[in-house]
């Protein structure tokens, strides 16, 4: 009954294959600079900080102006008994009159408004400019997730492959009387386990796949993407936080430095809003012509001001310009501090991340391997008991499954480490056309 369940197993795993020599025959081969070329093609949130600088800029375009004149044309005195008169038009029994006005902003009203509109615009440009690089890193995060998943797979399949071949020499060996029947239900478990693990790290695959395809627009293609690029070496200079872009030179925090820019300016406007404006106003009247006169054409000119009805005027848009402008003061703070906080998180992570995976890659792993190998050739003679063995392949797996996460997390810091940096060496960024966008 064992040999058929093994025989089965065997068959499954042979189809399984099949479908991945088809998979890697049809995939497509993606480098990170591919990636990433795809990513600024199809990623929704530049678009959208793209389309939030348009506005910026359409709200600076209605800031920047003077307030438009109005013309009227009235016509009063109109009799309702005997009406407006015979003959023509320049006849008529009519009071017409022209009328056309203009305001004049006084207290620097609009150049406050474009202060603070072109203070938006800046501060949408390096919004834009963050959502790039916040956008990079989950796309590098994703592109490595994938590379850790499909390693796992290869690892999974081959501990699977090495149980088979376990399970099928203990089975004649079983036959034969060398094993004991328990010690034959043990490997097999272990095998189950194992295959177990592989078709996880399958589904896992799959995953990982989809969470990129999304990324850079191909949901459609999703299980046919593979990551050509290797996993980045631990060569180069030493890490430093002397080497990170000062606070004051990123993107978060130069955005949030011109919405301060940008409500100082609405504070100063609201102070400015107690200086009255002045509309003067130029007419032409007509009056209808009388007792075989003619028309008596007359010009006018007004001026207007207005009236505050008390020294609370304009308090409540004073209050809420004060309380902005507080809280972009905080969030000038706040950002500053957060940046120092991950510039600091980005290089501790790097760091751990290097010394762990140099003490996998040069210690544990070669001496598991070593382990291994010794405990395989003194099972097949008698050397060991089986539990030995069975102890020996799962240090050995978790030692390889270890290794590959920590090459993932050192990827992952890298990136982010990198993307601290004043000009990001290694990423291959293409040049950045949002803050010169026009």
């Amino acid at each position: 009954m064992i040999y058929f369940r093994v025989l089965a197993l065997q068959a499954i795993f042979l189809f399984l294959f099949l479908l991945l020599f088809l998979f890697d025959v049809q995939a497509e081969q993606l480098s990170r600079s591919q990636a990433e070329q795809l990513w600024r093609l199809n990623n929704r949130e530049i678009k959208i900080a793209l389309s939030a600088i348009t506005g910026a800029r359409g709200d600076l375009a209605t800031a920047d102006r003077m307030p438009n004149p109005t013309l009227s044309l009235s016509t009063t005195q109109i009799n309702t008994h005997s009406g407006i008169g015979g003959g023509g038009i320049a006849d008529k029994a009519i009071d017409s009159v022209l009328r056309v006005e203009q305001t004049w902003e006084r207290g620097g009203k609009r150049d406050l408004r474009a202060s603070a509109g072109r203070a938006r615009v800046m501060a949408a440009q390096e919004d834009a400019v963050e959502a790039e690089r916040q956008g990079l890193i989950q796309l590098y995060s994703a592109y490595w997730d994938l590379k850790l998943a499909f390693d796992r797979e290869r690892l999974t399949q081959s501990s699977a492959a090495l149980a088979r071949q376990s399970t099928a020499a203990s089975e004649k060996r079983l036959k034969a009387g060398d094993i004991a029947a328990v010690d034959f239900a043990k490997l097999h478990i272990d095998a189950l386990r194992v295959e177990t693990d592989a078709r996880s790290a399958v589904a896992d695959r799959q995953k990982a796949q989809f969470g990129l395809a999304v990324l850079i627009g191909r949901e459609l293609v999703a299980e046919t993407l593979v990551c050509a690029d290797d996993w980045p070496t631990l060569a180069g200079p030493v890490p430093s936080l002397r080497d990170a872009a000062g606070v004051d030179a990123r993107a978060d925090v130069k955005a949030a430095s011109q919405k301060l820019a940008a409500a100082l300016a609405v504070r100063e406007g609201a102070k400015a809003l107690s200086a009255r404006d002045i509309t003067v106003g130029l007419q032409f009247e007509r009056y209808p012509p009388a007792a075989g006169f003619s028309p008596n054409n007359t010009w006018g000119i007004s001026v207007a001001v207005p009236l505050f009805a008390s020294s609370s005027y304009y308090r409540g848009e004073s209050m809420r310009a004060e309380a902005d402008l507080d809280a972009a003061r905080e969030t000038v703070e706040r950002t500053r501090s957060f940046a120092r906080f991950e510039q600091g998180r980005a290089l501790a992570d790097l760091q751990s991340s290097m010394e762990r995976r140099r003490g996998l890659e040069n210690e544990l792993l070669p001496e598991a391997e070593r382990v291994a190998k010794a405990n395989e050739f003194a099972y097949l003679n008698g050397g060991i008991s089986l539990l030995d063995l069975l102890d020996a392949r799962r240090t050995l797996r978790q030692s390889q499954q270890d290794l590959a996460a920590v090459r993932n997390d050192h990827a992952k810091a890298l990136v982010t480490w990198q993307l601290q940096l004043p000009q990001p060496p290694t990423l291959g960024l293409t040049p950045r056309e949002i803050i010169n966008e026009k």
